[in-house]
């Protein structure tokens, strides 16, 4: 998917500036999700690394909110905010 093309308001936005946010936004999503993945499985009984999870769950949040910051960037600047799969 690509970031849009033929958006009338566009504040000195390149497209392919767009197109790498949108991958740089995908990448960090993938890894918070990683991130989510390891602190429950830190969590679990027979594993038992509280703090391990609780690492991981800061790492996550933090990368959730330069996600959120990035998102914002980009619809202030005129550009979309694509979402790809998660693998």
């Amino acid at each position: 998917a690509t970031a849009s093309q033929n958006v009338s308001i566009r504040q000195n936005f390149h497209v392919e500036t767009e197109n790498s946010l949108n991958e740089l936004v995908s990448f960090l999503f993938n890894s918070a999700y990683i991130c989510d993945s390891m602190c429950y499985y830190f969590e679990r009984y027979d594993v038992a690394l509280s703090g391990m999870a609780d690492l991981n769950r800061r790492v996550r949040e933090t990368m959730l909110m330069g996600t959120r910051k990035l998102m914002k960037y980009i619809v202030a600047r005129g550009g979309r905010v694509v979402f790809f799969d998660i693998n």
